[in-house]
């Protein structure tokens, strides 16, 4: 079975197994207070809407999602249905049991949903439609990365605002970044002239961006479309003195060919303002070998400061760096 999973939370395809915990959350009133007809589901429409879920599953690779805590204890769904004619571009929600309400799980939850279809389907964009006074799902999608695309009425008359998330992508004057993704291992081979690397690299950041919904960006040239190189923002995980394993940690290259041209620097700028801009990280953190003056000098343009020495994953020495929010 398909599985998505936070230090807290487990996430799984919805089952028929699960009608009884679906048709309950559909059924509570309190969940309907922002729904189109505003009062609680029927048990056999919430049944209903339990196999076309499961159908899709079968059908389009994506459907809803059932939230879970560490036990196995029912948390809420996360709702994924295609939308109109393009199944590439469904439609995303939410519904959390208000016993949990408050905790962040809709947003830690829907993350990976999300990082999930723009990663292992062929989704491109995801459309929300949200009740204008829901502030709590409206927080949820602009922490997800959703932005507001019109201001609407729904088919009862009440006033809805539509939200939108692309595949993500980021341009800056010469630049463009884009995920970093295993089908990208060729192009970073080339660029970096270490294949090795390139695998390890692509492999690392299409599984962060899955889990986290963040990762290594590809970086590439506005206007040829050639690989530059990689603006890399990932969990250090252990092994690094200086740098906890649940920090955020920073590192950039950019192919031979085009270095000292000021583009590692555009490029993680633009990283780090996703960052900050999502509210993923309050600060980041970075290693750098003191022999290595370019990397210095790029830092100190992002505006990191030296926090102390440290040591990296080889035993090497190194200097640790931090920039905050």
């Amino acid at each position: 079975m398909r599985e998505l999973r936070t230090e807290r939370l487990r996430l799984r395809p919805i089952a028929e197994s699960d009608v009884d915990a679906y048709a309950g959350l559909r059924g509570d009133p309190r969940t309907r207070v922002y729904s189109r007809s505003g009062v609680p589901v029927p048990p056999e429409q919430a049944r209903q809407e339990l196999l076309a879920a499961c159908t899709s599953w079968r059908e389009l690779g994506y459907g809803h999602w059932v939230i879970s805590d560490a036990t196995d204890g029912f948390l809420g769904v996360i709702v994924v249905e295609a939308g109109g004619l393009d199944p590439r571009v469904p439609d995303l929600g939410w519904i959390v049991v208000p016993e949990a309400w408050g905790q962040g799980i809709a947003t830690e939850a829907a993350r990976l949903v999300v990082a999930d279809l723009l990663t292992r389907t062929d989704v491109t964009q995801l459309t929300a439609y949200l009740q204008a006074g829901n502030t709590a799902s409206r927080r949820v999608a602009e922490k997800i990365g959703m932005r507001l695309r019109e201001r609407g009425t729904d088919s009862s008359g009440r006033e809805l605002e539509v939200y939108e998330l692309a595949q993500p992508r980021l341009e800056t004057e010469r630049c463009v970044l884009t995920p970093l993704r295993l089908a990208d291992v060729d192009e970073h081979a080339a660029a970096s002239g270490r294949r090795e690397d390139a695998v390890r690299d692509t492999r690392l950041a299409d599984d962060h961006w899955r889990r986290h919904g963040f990762g290594h960006w590809a970086v590439r040239d506005r206007a040829s479309g050639e690989f530059l190189g990689v603006a890399e923002l990932h969990f250090a995980g252990p092994g690094i003195e200086g740098i906890a394993a649940d920090e955020v940690e920073a590192g950039w290259w950019v192919a031979e060919s085009h270095r000292n041209a000021g583009l590692a620097t555009e490029g993680m700028r633009a990283a780090l303002g996703d960052l900050w801009k999502r509210g993923l990280a309050d600060h980041v953190k970075a290693y750098i070998d003191g022999t290595n003056p370019p990397s210095e000098r790029v830092a100190a343009k992002l505006g990191f400061t030296v926090r102390g020495p440290g040591i990296g994953r080889f035993g090497e020495p190194m200097i640790v760096y931090e920039v905050r929010r």
